[in-house]
Order: C-alpha cells, then structure tokens, then sequence
C-alpha cells in the first residue's frame, strides 16, 4: 500500500509540474519535459514493464485533457519511451550521469521527430528545430537533479 502512494505521488508530482508549473516557466513556449524524464526514470530504474504502464498512464492523462492533439498519440509514445529506456539501460550502467543524458538525449529527440512528423508538419520547421533543441537543452539539463532526487524517493 506504501509503494502505490508512493507511485500516486510520484504521478501527481511530475503532472503538476508539467501542466502547472509550465505556465510559469515557459519562455516563448519552451519548457523542460518533466514527463519525459519520469518515464525514463522508471523506465531505467524499474524496467521494462514499469516504464511501460507509467508511460502508457501519463500519455492517457496528457491525451484525455489535450484538447488540441488526436486522442493516442502520446499514450503510443510515452509507452515506447519507457520501453526504449529500459531496453537502452541494459547496454548501459543507468546509474551513471551520462548514460542518463545520453537516454534523455535520443528519446526526446525521438519524441520531438514523432510529433513533428505527425501533427506540426508545417512551413515553419525552422523555428520547430530551435524550440525543441532549446526544449532538449533544458531537459537534458535538469535531469540529473531529477534522477537523483527520485533515487532517494522510488
């Protein structure tokens, strides 16, 4: 029973800060992925499975209030995300720094292909490129005191 209040928690703390926070810490409509880096930790730290459902119930509940969006589109991703994760752990030692910004690196770069190829194929790609390499910056820079953090709590 500890560990599921633990997951709520846990679940309702990185959606707030993605849907909430992120009106106060946007800059020209760019913030830090604060989903992404929970998906990928469980996805690293916990494994295959886990990464999965997390990412498969925080794309449900990002899909069910994103009003712009077709319905599955992140629930499909965030589930592959989290399998990719824990599939590119084990080639790697997920502990270290560097191979959790490498894993934060690709998949947000996937991520950001997938919904540029999916929904924002538009004239501007240019400004797409800059918004979601700045948005890939300031994730990958804010990661690590994530990951620690959660080392502590999961």
């Amino acid at each position: 029973m500890k560990k599921i209040i633990r997951y709520i928690i846990f679940y309702i703390f990185f959606c707030s800060l993605q849907f909430i926070l992120w009106q106060y810490t946007n800059v020209y409509n760019i913030s830090p992925n604060f989903i992404l880096i929970a998906i990928v930790y469980i996805g690293i730290i916990k494994g295959k499975m886990p990464g999965q459902l997390t990412g498969f119930l925080f794309g449900l509940f990002w899909d069910t209030f994103s009003l712009i969006d077709t319905f599955g589109l992140r629930i499909l991703i965030f589930t592959v995300i989290g399998y990719f994760s824990s599939e590119l752990s084990k080639n790697f030692n997920g502990n270290k720094i560097f191979t959790q910004l490498t894993i934060i690196f690709f998949l947000n770069i996937f991520y950001s292909l997938y919904f540029y190829f999916i929904c924002y194929n538009t004239n501007k790609t240019l400004y797409f490129l800059i918004q979601k390499s700045i948005e890939i910056f300031t994730t990958m820079l804010i990661c690590p005191l994530f990951f620690y953090i959660l080392k502590f709590y999961i």
